[in-house]
């Protein structure tokens, strides 16, 4: 928790601000009683009135400035928690914005959203309840002191209460802190199970595995409710126990006190004084008892949040960056490319070398598992190759900034992503300043004009999240206008046309082969016919390039390749 101190540091004015008004509370509070204790003795035993309008007036004007202290007090805590917040996830979501894909996956996204919202809820709430955590102590310390100069002779009372509370509540956070931690995960697993339906919720209701999902739901929804039970007992049990250990206390000093007025000579104010001192006190733990329910939770969010922002990105930016090269035709190469993921034993690519220039088609062909998506994962550097070299005009990407490299690319993935907004929004999601001509004419080539032009208020119809209202055709095809909009050197097509009918895959390769022949474009498919034309089609089996060229001759000298086709074409229809 303290690793994100740093947070706190631009309020450090309001928070010793805050510290100083609950210093003040505090000894308002702890001086009530002495007054008190003076009125019995000084003012009702000799029935000295104005002695005791005077004190009394004291006493009122006393706990004013305690209330309005501890007023302010908790509203500069709110002001300096609701800031702390938004700063906190202003640097999670930073973090996360600039992260790996190895990094993000290391988690897991539902884990994430849990850190990103509930954990920082957490931190804010303790913020919030810090001003217990600055006055039970000093509170506590000052009731034992003023408690002991009232009343010595009962003082061991004080010592008793003190050493049975402190007992009770090591007892209880021994057994509860470990179950907090245990309460984030099991949350954690709550929220990837609702997500996973959520995102899921077509396949499931198509295989009719409603019950199934619901049983696992039941099953993490159990298991966070008897955790939360677990955590409950023990603090339910905690509360009523130190309301025990107060009320016998008041009894036990009533009757010592009942008894040492008679044979002691101490006086009722000092009693009645010592029996308050030792309520703050018994208040003072219960304030931290209760705040001790929420550091264990507080402690388990910061470390999780820490995680986050210690994790180490895989993809950082080279010392010394080079600028991006000019040049009058743009290539693509790889050169002896090797990648494996994180903890793998085999690589995934082995000896990649292949190379493309301005006005290519390039194909990436290959059976389930070949690594086509990962080969293409690596030219915008979302991993970084294990041995080899990958040149982007010349230049290899490791030695160029982030954004000049990937301003470079569009890639439209293999499932759309669609943002909520409108459709003119989704195309110029890569190209801010796009002109209305570029987003029109973006969506002519991605053959998405027509049905844009069908919607009730065209470019600017408001898209659901997620592309909910439109179908998986016309997401596909409003993704890969949103990469053409962008205009860049390379242009990466991931399995992008097999949401796509025959007649509109034709007419987008049509389109694309028009539109933008000055282009480096790289086409991973499926389906042969999206590729039967290209300039060059590399056969990927098992992570290594095992044919590189145009069909006909592949389809002539190579096995695997041959495979592929004739398992989607008759033998007359290749020919």
């Amino acid at each position: 928790m303290i690793k994100l101190f740093g947070f706190l540091k631009k309020h450090l004015f309001t928070i010793i601000l805050s510290v100083v008004l609950i210093f003040i509370q505090v000894m308002s509070n702890l001086s009530l009683p002495r007054l008190m204790s003076e009125i019995i003795n000084k003012g009702v035993m000799i029935n000295d009135i104005p002695m005791i309008w005077r004190t009394g007036g004291y006493m009122i004007l006393i706990t004013a400035v305690g209330g309005i202290s501890v007023v302010i007090a908790s509203f500069l805590l709110s002001r300096i928690s609701a800031s702390f917040g938004v700063d906190l996830r202003r640097a999670v979501f930073t973090k996360l914005t600039y992260a790996s894909l190895e990094q993000i996956g290391e988690f897991g996204t539902s884990t994430l959203v849990t850190r990103t919202t509930n954990d920082i809820n957490q931190l804010q709430q303790f913020i919030v309840i810090s001003r217990m955590l600055i006055m039970a102590p000093l509170m506590g310390i000052g009731g034992i002191i003023m408690a002991i100069y009232e009343a010595p002779t009962l003082s061991y009372i004080v010592f008793i209460v003190l050493a049975l509370l402190i007992a009770i509540i090591g007892s209880a956070m021994f057994l509860v802190v470990p179950k907090f931690k245990a309460l984030q995960q099991k949350l954690d697993y709550l929220t990837l199970v609702l997500r996973e339906y959520l995102t899921g919720l077509r396949v499931i209701k198509a295989f009719n595995k409603n019950k199934i999902e619901l049983d696992r739901f039941g099953v993490a929804n159990e298991d966070l409710a008897i955790t939360t039970l677990k955590i409950t007992r023990i603090m339910v049990f905690l509360i009523p126990s130190m309301m025990f250990i107060m009320n016998a206390s008041a009894i036990l000093i009533i009757w010592v006190g009942g008894r040492q007025i008679q044979t002691s000579g101490v006086e009722i104010g000092s009693i009645m004084a010592f029996m308050q001192y030792v309520t703050q006190v018994l208040f003072s733990f219960l304030m931290m008892a209760m705040i001790f329910t929420f550091i264990p939770r507080a402690q388990v969010s910061a470390n999780r949040i820490v995680d986050v922002l210690k994790s180490q990105n895989t993809i950082t930016q080279p010392d010394n960056i080079i600028a991006p090269p000019v040049v009058k035709e743009s290539t693509l190469e790889f050169l002896d490319a090797t990648f494996r993921y994180t903890g793998a034993q085999e690589p995934v690519l082995k000896n990649i070398s292949f190379k493309a220039k301005s006005g290519e088609i390039v194909a990436i062909i290959g059976g389930t598992g070949s690594g086509k998506t990962t080969l293409i994962d690596l030219i915008p550097r979302f991993y970084d190759i294990e041995t080899g070299h990958i040149f982007v005009d010349g230049l290899d990407v490791r030695s160029y900034d982030l954004k000049d490299l990937r301003e470079k690319i569009a890639l439209v993935p293999q499932k759309p992503v669609i943002f909520s907004g409108t459709v003119s929004d989704n195309i110029r999601y890569g190209r801010d300043d796009a002109s209305e001509d570029d987003v029109k004419r973006a969506a002519r080539i991605a053959q998405a004009e027509e049905f844009i032009n069908n919607l009730d208020d065209g470019f600017d119809t408001p898209i659901a999240q997620g592309g909910t209202d439109i179908s998986g055709g016309q997401k596909q095809r409003l993704s890969i206008a949103r990469a053409i909009a962008r205009n860049p050197e390379i242009f990466i097509f991931d399995d992008s046309f097999s949401a796509l009918d025959y007649k509109t895959d034709a007419m987008l390769r049509q389109a694309i082969r028009k539109e933008l022949k000055n282009k480096i474009i790289i086409i991973v498919a499926q389906r042969v016919t999206s590729i039967i034309n290209a300039d060059q089609i590399i056969v990927l089996d098992n992570g290594e390039i095992v044919g590189i060229g145009k069909h006909k001759d592949l389809y002539a000298n190579n096995q695997t390749y041959k495979e592929i086709v004739l398992s989607q074409m008759e033998e007359g229809e290749v020919a």
